[in-house]
C-alpha cells in the first residue's frame, strides 16, 4: 500500500494510525482494513476536517447550547479570579468591530465561561467546538455578525 500511494512505511502507519484513531477506518486481525461510515462512527472532532456548511452551522447551535450550560455551571462555582476573567472577555467584546478579532473573543469569553463551570465534559466539547470553528471560521463570522 505504500509503495501505491508513494509513501514510506512509517508515513502510511502514522496515517493509519491517525484514521483509526478518528474512528474512520477499523482493522481486522488477519482480515486487513473496514472503512467506516464517518457518519455513523467518528467523532464531532472530524467536522474540522470536512466541507459540509450545514453541519458547521449546527455545531455552531451546538456551541450556543455548551455556552448556556457553561453559564449555568460557572454561575455555581466560579470563584472571584474567574468572574474578572469573564468580565474582562466581555468588556473587550463590547467595542470590537473587526469580525475576526470578534470571532476569536468570542471564542476567548466562551473559554473563560466553560473554565468557570469547573466541568470537565464541557471544557473537552468546548476544546472540540474551538477546533472545528478555527478551521471554519466563516461561517461562525457570519453568525456572529447577525448578533
Amino acid at each position: 500500500m505504500a509503495e501505491t500511494l508513494g509513501v514510506n512505511r512509517l508515513t502510511l502507519r502514522a496515517a493509519l494510525s491517525r484514521l483509526e484513531a478518528e474512528f474512520l477506518i477499523a482493522p481486522h486481525q488477519g482480515r486487513g482494513i473496514s472503512v467506516l461510515d464517518w457518519r455513523l462512527s467518528a467523532g464531532l472532532g472530524i467536522l474540522a476536517h470536512v466541507d459540509a456548511p450545514e453541519a458547521i452551522s449546527e455545531t455552531l447551535m451546538l456551541r450556543r447550547t455548551l455556552a448556556a450550560e457553561a453559564i449555568r455551571a460557572a454561575c455555581i462555582h466560579a470563584d472571584r479570579d474567574q468572574i474578572e476573567v469573564i468580565n474582562q472577555a466581555m468588556q473587550r467584546q463590547l467595542h470590537e468591530n473587526d469580525p475576526y478579532r470578534f470571532f476569536e473573543g468570542d471564542l476567548a469569553f466562551t473559554q473563560a465561561l466553560v473554565a468557570a463551570s469547573g466541568s470537565l465534559p464541557l471544557q473537552l466539547m468546548f476544546n472540540t467546538l474551538a477546533r472545528i470553528a478555527q478551521a471554519h471560521p466563516e461561517p461562525m463570522m457570519k453568525q456572529l455578525s447577525n448578533r
